[in-house]
């Protein structure tokens, strides 16, 4: 403990916050590479700020919220497909022919290719959609199956972003093997991020960098030629 950042303001030993370039100039050091210093700002920057709009919607009320959200949207939109598929051949030819056509007289063949087109156009946006919304259900019912919601709390979902970031940012920015050791760049990095993400210093995140480490492996004593995995495809407003 750095006993310059003691807080002289009250009688209880806290430490005093340390502002964001404080951190970085200390994630230089762990990482090893202070010529990286604009990127590892720049990546830190946008994981914090991703982590702040989308973290809500990873805890267990929001993901629930989320899919049912989707397969309301799903149903909906399939309801509609279907309500359309069946419609009369008035009603398709009325909805499905361009507004600016219906009040032309315009050539069989011409009027065809544009019904095609305008109705393409029409229902693709949804179809999309109901995709989209299907793909989330998947994605959710695959993660349950893998891991079973658990009673009791949930995780701290700060400190298990901020061990994952330290991983990455040591396999893009470090040639310093990732260790579990508790004195390690690594965890110390992932300290310093916590930190930097919430004002709380010299947090021990052990637990979070170990489960880290057990379900991406391929960093640990390989530091070389490491790249970020794909970020999943859903995304936050």
């Amino acid at each position: 403990m750095n006993p310059t950042r003691i807080s002289q303001t009250t009688s209880d030993t806290t430490l005093e916050p340390r502002n964001l370039p404080e951190i970085i100039d200390l994630l230089d050091d762990e990482l090893g590479n202070p010529d990286a210093r604009p990127e590892v700002a720049q990546a830190i920057e946008r994981s914090f700020d991703f982590f702040r709009r989308c973290d809500p919607w990873f805890a267990r009320a929001g993901k629930a919220a989320l899919a049912d959200d989707a397969k309301g949207i799903a149903d909906s939109i399939a309801a509609l497909e279907s309500k359309l598929a069946a419609a009369s051949p008035l009603l398709d030819d009325f909805l499905f022919t361009p507004p600016g056509a219906r009040s032309t007289v315009t050539e069989g063949n011409v009027l065809l290719a544009a019904k095609t087109t305008y109705k393409e156009a029409v229902l693709e946006p949804l179809r999309r959609m109901r995709l989209d919304c299907e793909r989330i259900l998947a994605i959710e019912a695959r993660e349950l199956l893998e891991q079973p919601l658990r009673s009791g709390p949930e995780i701290d979902r700060g400190q298990r972003h901020c061990a994952t970031m330290a991983y990455d940012l040591m396999g893009v920015f470090s040639s310093r093997s990732i260790t579990g050791s508790a004195e390690g760049h690594y965890h110390s990095i992932a300290s310093l991020l916590f930190e930097a993400l919430t004002g709380r210093a010299e947090v021990d995140l052990k637990r979070h960098c170990n489960f880290v480490i057990k379900v991406r492996p391929q960093l640990v004593s390989q530091p070389n030629g490491y790249k970020l995995p794909p970020r999943k495809r859903l995304t936050c407003p």
